[in-house]
């Protein structure tokens, strides 16, 4: 009765027969102050609100942009079409953004769909297990000319995200804060990654987007090369293949698959911090 979707007064007509006889006067005794469904009551919306600010904190720039009172409206019909599976609040905003793809809402603003799928990547991130990747010293350990057929791959705590929408500058704007504008309907690539315990995103390119696709698969750095250079101007290849792996080294984006040396892994963290930073 205390999660029902539409409160504790419609429960019994639903959950009746868990009940005695007498009804739930028989198990919460009243007084002239408040009746037995009202005490319930009590518990009943801490349970709703409790879930509410932990979607606040997970989707802050969903909330922000719809406000406060639609926010509340957005999360009772969702948990009413979704409630909670788990027994760790952590996973109670898991299925939002799909939720979010046919909900009334998009009429007015069309990319909040594609805002909850960001944010939830940055929770995913967060929750995702550590594993060892890749240095610039363990790369240079290695013999230069074996390079091509090292087989790398993105960590776990990695996602590359493909949106419709240029949503991760109005995810930043409203997480800092400051005024921010509707995203323009343009494609997008982010890729979201964890470093020492922070989650970070950043918008990509398309020789980046494809080599984070690659790489998700265990690709060969060869392979890799030749995604890149397929798109990159001629006679740039080179250079933007050397900026992009400095970079993803020192960001902990990639790790050796080799069979001989499996990566460790850790247990992830339990909860993510206040916002992600860029």
């Amino acid at each position: 009765m205390i999660t029902a979707p539409e409160g504790v007064a419609s429960a019994p007509e639903t959950e009746g027969r868990s009940l005695p006889a007498g009804g739930l006067s028989e198990i919460i005794v009243g007084d002239e102050r408040l009746g037995p469904a009202e005490r319930l009551a009590i518990y009943a919306d801490a349970y709703f609100y409790r879930l509410l600010e932990c979607l606040k904190d997970d989707f802050p720039t969903v909330a922000g942009m719809v406000g406060a009172e639609r926010f509340h409206e957005l999360i009772r019909g969702y948990l009413a079409a979704c409630p909670p599976f788990h027994s760790s609040v952590v996973y109670a905003g898991q299925f939002l953004p799909d939720f979010l793809r046919g909900h009334r809402a998009l009429e007015q603003w069309p990319f909040l769909a594609e805002v909850a799928r960001l944010e939830w990547s940055l929770i995913e991130v967060f929750q995702a297990p550590d594993a060892v990747t890749l240095k610039a010293q363990d790369l240079r350990a290695i013999a230069s000319e074996r390079w091509p057929e090292l087989h790398l791959r993105t960590p776990p705590a990695l996602r590359l995200v493909d949106c419709r929408w240029r949503v991760a500058e109005a995810l930043r704007a409203i997480r800092e804060p400051k005024e921010w504008q509707a995203p323009e309907p343009v494609a997008q690539s982010v890729v979201v990654w964890r470093l020492n315990g922070a989650v970070y995103y950043r918008e990509i390119a398309l020789a980046e987007r494809n080599a984070f696709s690659l790489l998700a698969e265990g690709a060969s750095f060869a392979a890799v090369c030749e995604r890149v250079a397929a798109v990159c101007p001629e006679g740039e290849a080179i250079g933007e293949i050397n900026r992009m792996l400095e970079r993803w080294l020192g960001d902990g984006c990639l790790m050796l698959e080799d069979k001989n040396l499996p990566p460790q892994t850790k247990p992830a963290a339990k909860r993510p911090p206040d916002g992600p930073t860029t």
